[in-house]
């Protein structure tokens, strides 16, 4: 992937990961969508440090998610030690990884060496976000690559969409905004 399309990639997966959260902890947890709290650019103790996400549901522990999706393991490693070799929210007990296809036990084994041990340490590799598009939105696709992203992001907004509103209100708002239909795809 080239360096452009890396960042946006990420920001993309940072957004889809918010509402994979909420979807999840609704679905699985029974928690209503709006107490699922997701704060993202959380300030940590280092100043310079920010937490990519923060999630906070009722009556459980609040956890981070930090997307490093296509960084190298040693990149990946560098900039979780930086912001976890404490924990700087008592509130939260877990990390959530993000990455594209490294090992997740040499990963894991990395992380647990430099996070601090009140964090539980969770992986979420390309083929887990590929199988909760599919269990959350019923999209399936083979693999998250830049020839897929855009109408992935399509379908993902319509499924919103639908989730909130009946699926008529979405094509009339497509047909008058952006004059196209998702009818026939």
């Amino acid at each position: 992937m080239d360096a452009m399309f890396d960042g946006e990639m990420r920001l993309f997966l940072e957004e889809l990961c918010c509402e994979l959260c909420r979807f999840r902890h609704a679905a699985d947890n029974g928690i209503d969508p709006d107490e699922v709290n997701i704060a993202r650019e959380v300030q940590l103790a280092p100043l310079s440090a920010f937490a990519d996400i923060v999630v906070t549901l009722p009556a459980a522990p609040a956890y981070f998610v930090e997307i490093k999706y296509g960084l190298s393991l040693e990149e990946t490693v560098r900039s979780i030690r930086r912001k976890y070799s404490a924990n700087h929210r008592t509130t939260c007990n877990r990390l959530v990884v993000v990455v594209r296809d490294h090992d997740a036990a040499e990963l894991q084994t990395r992380l647990r060496e430099c996070v601090c041990s009140s964090l539980n340490i969770e992986i979420w590799d390309e083929a887990w976000l590929l199988r909760e598009i599919k269990l959350r939105y019923g999209i399936s696709i083979d693999s998250l690559v830049e020839a897929n992203i855009t109408a992935l992001h399509r379908s993902i907004l319509q499924a919103n969409w639908n989730r909130v509103f009946d699926s008529e209100y979405y094509e009339v708002l497509a047909s008058r905004c952006c004059g196209t239909s998702t009818r026939g795809h």
